[in-house]
């Protein structure tokens, strides 16, 4: 085989590469232009500052917006990210006929705000602030290696995750009790029906896991020798076992493959749950409920090629 015929060979073989990726919609994230990127922010508290500077290194001249208006570009691929809840209410309230891109909003609160705004005709999708829920069943079957039982309270803001519990569940070997709570019952009662579970599963439901009722659930679930994997860092600091977690770098990493998968199909995914993650947990409630958390559980992530946790 001569020198020529194999540098065509290879040649072709990598033409045939770039041709599959651009059918398939595998771009670089620096394929949505930048210029098309309007962040959306609605305070400057020092989380929303941390963002808008990691969203601002992925698309330098994007530009950030604190007063919506409705005037507005046709172009095809212009996108608004809004960050957090009250940005993605700000902008719905004006008639802004773009995509948009939720970020840092839980999907209870995305849920209830699409529920109250007008029909955004331009598009609309997210990726929800909490883990996923398949992430986080993984995580339980990683820390208990048999199967148990699932305990999650839901109320009729948060019963549209039941399906997804179930596939969930179901996918790392776990049973689930789900255990809903309606408008005359209370958090205690519940929680004493799922006493037998050995997990408790929390998700963001501000009817349940407010600043009343967390200290009474952690306390409750503690004294029925009960693990709660929690939904945040903040929840697993205040005792609760542990958590999938995204950072600020994971979800704009998502955010990006999300936006260069627009720019080439001119469709929007889906909403979504976080994609990359790493877990956090509390040393001393693992010791104090007696489990022994080994380093394949603790190293347990899933971060863009090229990165590591």
């Amino acid at each position: 085989m001569d020198i020529t015929f194999r540098r065509r060979r290879a040649f072709l073989g990598v033409l045939v590469t770039c041709v599959a990726s651009v059918a398939t919609g595998v771009l670089k994230a620096s394929d949505f232009p930048s210029q098309d990127v309007r962040i959306v922010i609605a305070d400057d508290s020092e989380a929303t500052k941390r963002i808008t500077e990691g969203l601002q290194k992925r698309f330098p001249s994007a530009q950030i917006v604190a007063e919506i208006t409705a005037s507005q570009s046709k172009r095809r691929n212009q996108v608004y990210v809004t960050v957090g809840p009250a940005a993605l209410r700000a902008v719905l309230t004006k008639e802004i006929e773009v995509p948009i891109l939720s970020l840092f909003t839980s999907s209870q609160a995305y849920r209830s705000i699409l529920e109250s705004a007008p029909k955004h005709a331009g598009g609309i999708t997210a990726i929800f602030a909490e883990p996923s829920l398949f992430d986080q069943m993984q995580l339980i079957a990683s820390v208990y290696k048999q199967r148990v039982s699932v305990a999650v309270l839901l109320t009729d803001k948060t019963s549209y995750l039941a399906a997804g519990l179930r596939q969930a569940a179901s996918m790392a070997n776990l049973d689930l009790d789900i255990e809903e709570i309606g408008a005359d019952d209370n958090v205690n009662r519940a929680l004493n029906r799922i006493r037998q579970a050995p997990v408790i599963l929390a998700v963001p439901d501000t009817s349940i896991y407010n600043a009343e009722n967390i200290r009474n659930i952690l306390v409750t679930s503690y004294r029925h020798n009960q693990s709660v994997v929690g939904f945040s860092s903040a929840l697993v600091k205040a005792g609760a076992l542990a958590s999938t977690i995204s950072s600020i770098e994971d979800i704009i990493v998502q955010a990006e493959e999300l936006l260069s998968e627009f720019a080439s199909s001119g469709r929007l995914s889906v909403p979504q749950f976080p994609k990359y993650f790493s877990v956090t947990f509390n040393e001393n409630v693992a010791r104090s409920l007696n489990l022994s958390i080994d380093d394949n559980t603790k190293r347990m992530a899933r971060k863009p090629s090229g990165r590591v946790s």
